[in-house]
Order: structure tokens, then sequence, then C-alpha cells
């Protein structure tokens, strides 16, 4: 069973268990709902000077969701989607899939972002997300099919 503190420390042990400079981690659906994330960034990308804040953290979602669904849709392999915005940094996207998932045009159950600085490694910030990813598919995969909504994020 997935419990959302434990999920939260899953992410933030993620975070500190690593010599990255990946500074938030985000778990949420498809479609844009915000499951749990961790930050240990000082600062919001935005302004320097405010805290990272779950609206910072909703705006990396919603960047992450809009580009997986116009550059990645569902796949039936494992792929790893690399932004780097001139006012966030970088992030990293990759998506979570139940073990029990066999339909190749099936979307992921959950997708996970990275972000970190602009000057961040893509590949060290990737590491940080397949982790927890990994993790995630035998949990995942306990849950029936119809609690797990992994239709398009597209509106139909």
């Amino acid at each position: 069973m997935i419990v959302l503190p434990t999920l939260r420390k899953m992410l933030e042990a993620s975070l500190a268990g690593t010599a990255s400079e990946a500074q938030t981690i985000a778990l949420f659906t498809p479609p844009g709902a915000l499951i749990a994330w961790a930050s240990r960034a000082q600062s919001s990308p935005s302004d320097p000077l405010r805290a990272f804040s779950r609206d910072d953290v909703r705006m990396v979602v919603g960047l992450a969701v809009d580009y997986w669904t116009q550059e990645c849709g569902p796949v039936s392999e494992e792929r790893t989607l690399m932004l780097e915005c001139e006012n966030l940094g970088r992030l990293v996207v990759v998506p979570v899939y139940a073990d029990n998932q066999t339909d190749e045009d099936e979307w992921p159950v959950m997708l996970l972002a990275v972000h970190g600085p602009a000057d961040a490694d893509f590949d060290q910030l990737a590491a940080v997300a397949n982790g927890p990813a990994e993790d995630l598919a035998g949990p995942l995969a306990s849950y029936p099919r119809d609690i797990l909504n992994n239709e398009s994020p597209i509106a139909h």
C-alpha cells in the first residue's frame, strides 16, 4: 500500500541520498494532479529571496505535464524527458509504470520530475528520478486498474 507520508519520506531520501544538484522532486499524475513532493531548494527559481513553495512545485509539474504530453505520450519503454528553462533551470521527467502494465499504448500511472539549477547535470538528475520510479512500480501493481487513472491527460 502507498501512504502519502511514506511517499514524501521516500522522495526526501532520494534527494538526501545523492550528491547531485537536484533541488526538488515531485510525483504527479499525467493530467497534473500533484501527489507528493520534496525539496531541498533554498530559494525559488522565480525569486531567489523567497523559499521554494508549493506553487513553485506546481509550476514545475505544469511544465512537465505540458511537455510530456507533447513530446512523449504513451510509450512502451521508459523514456526520459529533459528540459532546460531559462528562468527555472533544468528539469528531468520520467514515467512511473506499475509492474503489471502490459499494454504498449497505456499512459504511465504517474510521472516523476526532478528539478535542478541551470548548471545541474542531466544524467545526475535522471539518476535521482529513476530510483523512486523503479521503487514505485511494485506497490502500484497492487492497486486495481480501475483505480489507477492512466488515460491521456489530453481532454477528449
